[in-house]
């Protein structure tokens, strides 16, 4: 993403976290070469100290990050495909241009983001090209995804065939605390 974009994104979103309306008042908003961090109070989300079940904390990591990214107001389209176990592509987003880009999202309520696993190692291009292959042949642990899944998972990959991917991770850390941190950096192979 060119600095421009990182920019005006960082912008929005500082703007959207200090509306009164969201619960939210941004604490710092800083830059910092390929890394981006915000970090601001997370009332709206997770009130501090609460408590969140096993699988909670990555549902609210995902749904920050959702949530950040339809506030851009760059995308027309959202895909996240899942199996029943909430294994797949966290979140796919189309833009106004048609360009579909891929979201990793690592959530932790600790001040270090879980690293990535297996093939989310291999960045965004092969993981998005190996995974939406898996979901659309129900192979491995995607046997029983949904019809509609398999249809929109051959749907991006028809969009993204010729096309290099773009990616990004959201790391989501202090989850649950007074102040967290969302910092957003390129998915590249690692």
């Amino acid at each position: 993403m060119p600095a421009a974009e990182v920019d005006l994104l960082f912008y929005q979103i500082a703007v959207f976290l200090a509306q009164p309306q969201g619960a939210m008042s941004l604490a710092r908003l800083t830059t910092m070469g390929r890394t981006n961090t915000i970090q601001a109070n997370t009332q709206r989300f997770v009130q501090a100290g609460e408590k969140l079940a096993n699988g909670a904390t990555g549902a609210r990591g995902e749904a920050i990050a959702n949530m950040m990214l339809k506030n851009q107001g760059r995308f027309e389209e959202f895909q996240v495909l899942k199996n029943a176990s909430n294994n797949g592509c966290d979140i796919i987003a189309k833009t106004h241009e048609g360009k579909w880009i891929f979201y990793e999202v690592k959530t932790s309520t600790t001040g270090t983001a879980p690293p990535l696993r297996g093939l989310q190692r291999s960045g965004a291009e092969l993981f998005a090209r190996i995974r939406l292959n898996e979901i659309i042949g129900r192979t491995g642990n995607f046997k029983n995804v949904s019809p509609e899944t398999v249809q929109n998972a051959r749907r991006v990959l028809a969009a993204i065939e010729n096309e290099r991917v773009e990616g990004y991770i959201y790391e989501i850390t202090n989850l649950g605390q007074k102040t967290q941190s969302v910092n957003i950096v390129p998915w590249v192979p690692k």
